[in-house]
């Protein structure tokens, strides 16, 4: 018997950007947009993808080689609320050998985003010491003061400290 594959769906930045103003709140939308544009500006490559839902992976620079970090994405089942998320990719940041110190550090300045749960999935550790993929729940986090830029401090420090150099 062979099993047939749901085709997967081709996504667009129109798409997810539609998906995201569904789901998020008017205030998270608003800050969203900015980082988001910041996101694939400063990202080495992004694309769209996802088999349900839309989403956009960034991948940076990270000695030497390219390394998928986030992922954006109105999460959800079809018919149910979506909610936002920017997951965080510590595991391919591992599978890339970033060292402990620099993984530790982007954790670190990642726990100052405003968004208790996320806190507590930064601390959750199981076989590793950093989590593999947490989730930061947009329409808590983004609509807080300075929660966008934390992450954009974070990823410009990751980026500087995981390669030795810094971009302006």
């Amino acid at each position: 018997m062979t099993m047939s594959r749901r085709p997967r769906r081709t996504f667009t930045e129109t798409d997810l950007l539609d998906g995201l103003r569904e789901a998020c709140s008017p205030e998270c939308y608003r800050a969203l947009l900015p980082l988001y544009n910041w996101l694939k500006g400063r990202a080495l490559r992004y694309w769209f993808g996802g088999s349900e839902i839309p989403t956009a992976n960034f991948a940076f620079l990270i000695q030497g080689k390219e390394v998928r970090v986030l992922n954006l994405s109105p999460w959800g089942s079809e018919g149910q609320k979506k909610t936002p998320l920017l997951e965080v990719n510590f595991k391919n940041l591992v599978n890339a050998s970033v060292s402990h110190d620099v993984l530790r550090r982007f954790a670190e300045r990642l726990a100052d985003i405003p968004d208790p749960e996320f806190q507590k999935r930064l601390n959750q550790t199981g076989e590793s010491e950093f989590p593999k993929e947490p989730s930061i729940w947009l329409n808590t986090a983004l609509p807080q003061p300075g929660a966008v830029e934390t992450i954009q401090r974070a990823i410009d420090e990751l980026l500087s400290s995981a390669s030795g150099t810094s971009r302006a």
